[in-house]
């Protein structure tokens, strides 16, 4: 029976224009398979992995800090986490077939996401962006979205035990499913309209919690 022999690859700071990566085995009594690839503050502007499209041991894919305006992901089938944080990425094509469960995009240029049909999705930033919209995977438990241009929130079904984190903002509307429950709202330095602070008040605790926490976040106060 022929081995894998599953790669993990850091390689950081090592500013080449293109970084070319070649990868091979001595033998070939054993495939290559590549796990985690970390490819952090390369200064990269392009990226592919020639030969590499279907291999479907590519869990984790770390590109931050780099130079890439665009991000192909559709071309891995098993992409678990993904993060694309601190590069002017605009253009984004994910599959939510590939079960995508962290997504990390801080600090890029996007203005849209779409994550229908990503019901996989457990932990997802978007902090610094220019995202107006955004649809809530009802399988999210860490959701970070400060300091975007996001003004309504839909709490969907389903949504349970969930930290979202909305600060720097200015939410208009707010409305939720009734099946619902245990979320944890957190709104330092945010503005509420007179809707969202009445369906707040209006709220069981066991449904939705809101908070204004203090630089740091060591001192939270319920405001519900």
């Amino acid at each position: 029976m022929q081995a894998s022999i599953i790669l993990y690859i850091y390689i950081e700071r090592a500013h080449s224009f293109p970084l070319s990566l070649r990868v091979g085995v001595a033998h070939n009594s054993a495939s290559l398979q590549v796990g985690e690839l970390y490819l952090d503050n390369n200064l990269l502007t392009e990226f592919t992995l020639t030969g590499l499209q279907q291999n479907e041991h590519l869990h984790v894919l770390h590109l931050t800090g780099n130079q890439l305006t665009q991000f192909d992901g559709a071309q891995f089938d098993n992409l678990y986490s993904l993060n694309l944080s601190d590069n002017p990425v605009s253009r984004l094509a994910l599959k939510h077939e590939q079960g995508i469960r962290t997504l990390v995009l801080d600090n890029t240029a996007l203005t849209e996401l779409e994550l229908s049909g990503f019901n996989r999705l457990n932990y997802l930033s978007i902090n610094n962006t220019q995202i107006a919209n955004i649809t809530i995977p009802a399988t999210v438990d860490k959701l970070y979205a400060s300091d975007t241009n996001i003004t309504e929130l839909n709490l969907p079904d389903g949504l349970s035990h969930a930290d979202i984190y909305f600060r720097g903002n200015q939410l208009n509307s707010l409305s939720s499913a009734d099946n619902i429950g245990y979320i944890r709202l957190y709104l330092r330095d945010t503005e509420i309209s007179e809707q969202v602070n009445e369906l707040l008040q209006n709220s069981f605790r066991d449904k939705i919690t809101a908070y204004r926490c203090s630089e740091g976040g060591y001192i939270c106060t319920v405001i519900n």
